[in-house]
């Protein structure tokens, strides 16, 4: 073979050498793309799978109306009742399912529980009864509402007050079971109520026998006029106690349990805080139920500004938004797979919260939404 003909094939061994690098590192490059494109895909698959998650939840939200009027009439005040109306309509346009009522005792104290229950029924929302320990022993009327009203001390030691409470109780659920739409009975169990900076009353939690006796006699005041689920809700005993025990859950007749969550790390859900207490919950629902109960996250939101300390507190309108979708998508992650139902959860709250001057609401008190309430809104619609 002559020299010529060995330095051709040579060059050519380079050239087909040279062109099959060129082209591996075009397959190469080609099959990076379609792996990027596959994760990308993957991503947007993992966020519309998350966005029906979320859709499906059974969403309720907080509307503090006679806070935001200061505890005066709704029933004899025609711009109060519009307010009212607009809230609830803003609730339905979010895309929640229902509507935690709270005040439970200022409708009652203004007569116009039947009202905002049938506004409520009127937009096809259901409503979960919010009933919180109230010291019916003072004198209150609607506008006059002395502030040892809501403080829980005499719980459950004074049974004069406890009996006062279980009465109005009764009262309260012959309108409600009046209400298809009525699906729930929060009834929260006593604990602290804040007053003044860093202060607080506290029911006596060491009175295990009084506690539990009570708290069993106002599930079956409720149980003896209506058969809707009743769930036992912790107001926060687990952001401020390390002994959770203390309560009593082998109450009988209840459903379930609920619980309130505000993360006390600023700027973060804490999620492994807010699993913890799920798992808690559940155990005592395994316990106590056989492992048939609802449970319910009550109360949860985040606020930028105000006296509401360090619980949801962060740092932007923007980073509250992400925060709303992080706690929507943790909740998603902690229903049971075969009930995407399966742990309700309620907003705190559609609009600003007065006293604490603090800004969880999700819409301005002009009733037009935050960046917060839009982005809610495109999560739950």
């Amino acid at each position: 073979m002559s020299f010529k003909r060995i330095v051709a094939l040579i060059v050519c061994g380079i050239v087909l050498a040279a062109s099959y690098a060129a082209v591996v590192f075009h397959v190469q490059s080609i099959v990076k793309e379609l792996e990027s494109r596959v994760e990308e895909l993957k991503s947007k698959v993992e966020e519309l799978e998350l966005e029906l998650k979320i859709k499906k939840l059974e969403s309720y939200v907080h509307i503090m109306a006679y806070t935001q009027i200061g505890g005066s009439s709704i029933r004899t005040n025609a711009s109060a009742q519009e307010m009212l109306r607009g809230w609830v309509r803003l609730a339905k346009d979010i895309g929640f399912k229902g509507i935690a009522v709270n005040e439970y005792e200022l409708y009652l104290l203004d007569d116009y529980l039947d009202d905002y229950l049938q506004l409520i029924q009127q937009n096809n929302l259901y409503a979960a009864i919010c009933i919180l320990w109230r010291d019916w022993s003072i004198n209150v009327s609607i506008g006059n509402i002395d502030w040892h009203f809501w403080w829980t001390s005499d719980f459950p030691n004074n049974s004069t007050k406890c009996q006062l409470w279980i009465n109005v109780v009764k009262n309260l659920v012959n309108i409600t079971r009046k209400y298809p739409n009525v699906k729930y009975y929060l009834v929260y169990y006593p604990f602290r109520w804040w007053y003044g900076s860093g202060q607080y009353k506290e029911a006596n939690l060491q009175n295990s026998t009084g506690y539990k006796y009570w708290m069993q006699k106002v599930v079956d005041a409720i149980r003896e006029l209506d058969d809707k689920p009743i769930l036992l809700v912790s107001d926060g005993i687990e952001m401020e106690l390390n002994n959770w025990e203390i309560l009593p859950y082998d109450i009988e007749g209840i459903n379930g349990y609920g619980f309130t969550y505000f993360s006390k790390t600023p700027n973060e859900l804490n999620e492994t805080a807010l699993k913890q207490y799920v798992n808690f919950y559940r155990e005592k629902i395994s316990t106590h139920l056989k492992g048939k109960g609802k449970l319910f996250l009550a109360e949860w939101g985040w606020h930028t500004k105000g006296a509401a300390g360090p619980y949801g507190g962060c740092e932007s309108e923007k980073r509250k938004c992400e925060l709303i979708k992080e706690t929507l998508k943790a909740i998603c992650e902690m229903q049971i797979a075969e009930d995407p139902a399966s742990m309700p959860h309620s907003y705190f709250a559609i609009q600003d919260f007065g006293p604490e001057n603090a800004d969880w609401g999700l819409a301005y008190y002009n009733q037009t939404l935050k960046p917060s309430g839009e982005a809610l809104k495109k999560l739950l619609n």
